[in-house]
């Protein structure tokens, strides 16, 4: 018993040729063919489901490196501001110990400091010949 069916009688068929005339002609019947059918495979397809996870994983590792890099980039910039907050502090130090140092060195504050250490301001200036180790000028 056979699952193909037989065919239909053959039709005339009308074929136009190159010089333009028709002309009929009688196809011969075709060979009987089996008739075919998909059968869905018995083996699981795993493939795309290995691919579909390492996917997944990739994407999920993505994501991961993505927010540990943001988040050290974030520590980064709150440790930047620290610095530059510091840099800041200790630039205004600076310039305030400069300041003061300015005006400690004044030539006031320096005969105030020398008074308090009981020295005394020299009228004239006294020198000292090398040749044979005299101080010329006044002495008191």
């Amino acid at each position: 018993m056979s699952l193909a069916q037989p065919l239909p009688p053959a039709r005339p068929q009308r074929r136009i040729d190159r010089t333009g005339s028709t002309r009929t002609s009688v196809r011969p019947p075709a060979a009987e063919r089996p008739h075919l059918e998909v059968i869905p495979s018995t083996v699981p397809d795993s493939g795309r489901f290995v691919f579909l996870i390492l996917c997944m994983i990739l994407l999920g590792l993505g994501l991961f490196g993505s927010l540990a890099l943001n988040t050290m980039m974030a520590q980064g910039s709150y440790q930047q501001a620290s610095l530059q907050r510091q840099l800041a502090d200790e630039a205004q130090s600076k310039d305030m110990l400069q300041t003061h140092l300015n005006f400690l060195n004044t030539p006031e504050n320096l005969a105030k400091s020398a008074k308090k250490l009981g020295m005394s301001q020299q009228q004239a200036p006294l020198m000292i010949r090398l040749q044979d180790k005299q101080i010329i000028g006044l002495t008191e």
